[in-house]
């Protein structure tokens, strides 16, 4: 078959005759494909088998080389097509026979690296040809890229790969944004996308084999988890300094696909890796203390705290990420979109913390009032007001976007009073939580009332003195939900002196808000009062 495919590709080559090129291509690995998986024998065929394998790929490889180069024939689909399923077939048939030899299985990756390199000389030698078509080229190129990528898992196990992925991916974008050529940029996003999936194994395998292990086995930060997720973090936040330079703009067009993946996916890889390096290193910790707990001896409610404790800082991380995401940003990226995404997980993750995170808190206060056979530091009570300045950061930081006009201003009204629902649940959860701990009784009855009828009355100041009428509105809303509550749920078991008391100081807060409206009516409706005084 060699010697008959050597004649017939000599005079397809001479002739012109293509057609005998292909029917030798498709016929000589037709054969010995059938062979291979019928009747080859791994104990004594393999150097045989795997010298044709190599004679048959090299023979085609050549007679494609030779149109290409001598000929000077011009790139087409088809040129693609036989080269790939060329290399294909050659690889898959070579990998098939070194797995199954008895020695030779070890070393796979070995084999997918001399693949690597038979392509790179044919691209090196593609390149001293000033007259070949560079297209050419740059398919060659992808197959040395694709097959030392190739190697990596194929050898290697675990962060190696991963690792080496990111490295290339970095590696291609910045030649093909550098060097003004997409095809590298585009070869980048893939690896991209599995140096992130495979990193999420590694997260997987690394935390999950270790809790498995001896509980002395774990390091926070010292550990290869950590390593990985950090170094990818970098690699990541190289590939996206390199895609903000202006002087290296992207070589697609604003509606191409890819360049939607230079805008979307490396920020959101970038903000997703960054996030968990640290985050699964807190998770682990109090996974790590839970798990060496002994369930004698208060052991249960200790690990129901260091799961309390878990969930707070973690929340804590999480705000005091987002708010050094919100100043890198507006410093440094000034991204209008990155702005958008910002904000819309600060909404997120101060919901989260005004349900979870408070509740969580408040289960570690109160715990560290009640006895137990095992020892409660502060930490217990200061981790709580340690959480509410993580999240006054994240608020400012938040309201600096709208400050630095990242954010339309249509939408500072929803802020406003976001930011306000935030601050009269915090004051809320603070009364309930000092309430309860000083024993005042009921206090959540009373003291709500009067605590949300006090902020109505602040709003309509704040509404009064900024002309905001949305602070009016809510502080008016705010009045009625007071008096609803005061009517339907307060008064219900409260004795004469308690019910007294509320209405007193609620008819004081009305008479009061009356007094400045009143007072600032023409200021606040001027135009429409002096209408209706017409009328």
């Amino acid at each position: 078959m060699a010697i008959i495919n050597v004649g017939i590709l000599f005079v397809a080559f001479k002739q012109y005759w293509k057609g005998m090129y292909f029917s030798a291509f498709i016929l000589t690995w037709l054969f010995f494909s059938t062979w291979c998986f019928l009747g080859y024998d791994s104990q004594d065929e393999f150097v045989m088998a795997f010298s044709f394998n190599t004679i048959f790929f090299i023979l085609f490889y050549l007679t494609f080389l030779a149109y290409k180069l001598v000929r000077q024939e011009k790139y087409q689909v088809m040129d693609v097509f036989l080269l790939l399923i060329n290399s294909f077939i050659f690889f898959g048939l070579g990998y098939f026979m070194w797995e199954e030899h008895p020695t030779n299985g070890k070393y796979l990756g070995l084999f997918a690296i001399l693949n690597g390199v038979l392509h790179l000389m044919v691209g090196i030698l593609i390149y001293l040809n000033e007259k070949a078509d560079r297209n050419i080229l740059l398919l060659v190129a992808g197959l040395v890229i694709l097959f030392f990528t190739l190697a990596v898992p194929i050898q290697l196990d675990g962060s190696w790969v991963t690792l080496i992925w990111m490295g290339e991916a970095v590696l291609l974008f910045s030649i093909g944004r550098i060097r003004k050529t997409p095809i590298y940029e585009k070869i980048a996003y893939p690896l991209l996308l599995l140096a992130f999936l495979s990193l999420m194994e590694d997260w997987n395998a690394s935390y999950s084999a270790s809790l498995s292990a001896a509980y002395s086995s774990f390091t926070p930060l010292l550990n290869i988890g950590f390593y990985t997720s950090f170094l990818c973090a970098v690699g990541y936040g190289a590939v996206q300094w390199v895609n903000s330079q202006k002087k290296y703009p992207s070589a697609f067009s604003g509606d191409s696909i890819w360049l939607l993946a230079a805008q979307y996916m490396i920020p959101t890889l970038l903000l997703i890796t960054s996030y968990n390096t640290f985050g699964q290193e807190i998770s682990q910790y109090w996974n790590y203390k839970i798990k060496a707990l002994d369930t004698a001896n208060d052991g249960v409610l200790q690990s129901y705290d260091y799961n309390n404790f878990a969930i707070a800082w973690r929340l804590i991380y999480s705000l005091a990420f987002l708010s050094l995401l919100a100043l890198l940003n507006y410093n440094f990226f000034k991204s209008k979109g990155l702005a958008q995404v910002n904000v819309a997980l600060n909404t997120l993750i101060v919901l989260v913390f005004l349900g979870l995170g408070l509740s969580t808190l408040g289960e570690l206060w109160e715990s560290y009032f009640l006895a137990a056979a095992y020892s409660k530091g502060t930490v217990y009570l200061w981790i709580r007001y340690l959480s509410i300045f993580a999240l006054a950061a994240l608020v400012y930081t938040t309201y600096s976007y709208f400050k630095k006009a990242f954010i339309d201003e249509k939408w500072q009204p929803m802020l406003t009073i976001a930011f306000h629902i935030t601050l009269l649940w915090l004051l809320s959860s603070e009364w309930l939580t000092w309430g309860a701990t000083l024993g005042l009784g009921a206090s959540y009855k009373l003291g709500l009332s009067i605590l949300w009828g006090s902020y109505s009355l602040l709003l309509i100041v704040l509404g009064i003195w900024k002309n905001r009428a949305y602070l009016r509105i809510a502080a008016i809303g705010l009045f009625g939900l007071t008096l609803l509550k005061l009517f339907f749920y307060d008064i219900a078991h409260l004795g004469t002196l308690p019910k007294t008391v509320v209405f007193i100081a609620l008819g004081i807060l009305l008479l009061i808000i009356s007094f400045l409206y009143n007072k600032y009516r023409q200021a606040l409706f001027g135009d429409e009062l002096e209408t209706s005084e017409e009328v």
